[in-house]
């Protein structure tokens, strides 16, 4: 009979062929409008607070900058919902000056476990300027929060430094792999 593509389209789909449907262009968004200015980070934490409201779309912009005078920044988020008593589950994100997404954390991921719904996120930066977003998840309800934010200096990012193909009586049995500085999952 065909494959459900050509039985559905009564065959006047052709499925070797790429199909055009519609054309349509991604743009970044523009967030420098609506973000509150954090200044410059340092080991210092920043800490702010906000409210989400229970509607679609519900977001908080942040703007920081980063010195030149450090090649890369550890930076650190935290976002305590749960742990101030507010029923909000948000995710966090950190765009670049040119709103392309760097890292992103979505609701259920990268959480700790005393309080599921509150998300923290690190991320290895360059000197610049960066926004962060705050948003309620999908279908998940609004509610205040407080933010943390801090920004180290980092080390030179973690390179590998050996790799070796471990041997047992001449047939290959795996690989070591040795790193510049211990990894953090």
């Amino acid at each position: 009979p065909g494959f459900p593509s050509q039985i559905l389209s009564g065959g006047r789909w052709d499925s070797t062929k790429d199909q055009e449907i519609a054309a349509f262009e991604v743009e970044s968004p523009d967030l420098s409008d609506q973000a509150k200015d954090l200044g410059v980070l340092g080991s210092s934490v920043l800490s702010t607070t906000g409210t989400l409201a229970d509607s679609n779309g519900a977001q908080d912009v942040y703007h920081f900058q980063l010195t030149e005078d450090q090649p890369l920044w550890q930076v650190t988020l935290q976002l305590d919902a749960g742990r101030i008593g507010s029923d909000l589950i948000a995710d966090l994100a950190i765009y670049d000056h040119a709103g392309n997404l760097v890292k992103g954390v979505e609701s259920q991921s990268f959480l700790p476990l005393d309080v599921p719904g509150d998300p923290y996120l690190f991320a290895g930066l360059a000197p610049g300027d960066y926004d962060i977003v705050v948003s309620r998840a999908a279908g998940q309800p609004g509610g205040d929060y407080r933010l943390g934010v801090a920004a180290d200096p980092a080390k030179a990012p973690t390179t590998v430094t050996s790799f070796n193909v471990d041997h047992v009586e001449g047939t290959a049995t795996g690989f070591t792999i040795g790193f510049s500085a211990p990894l953090n999952p």
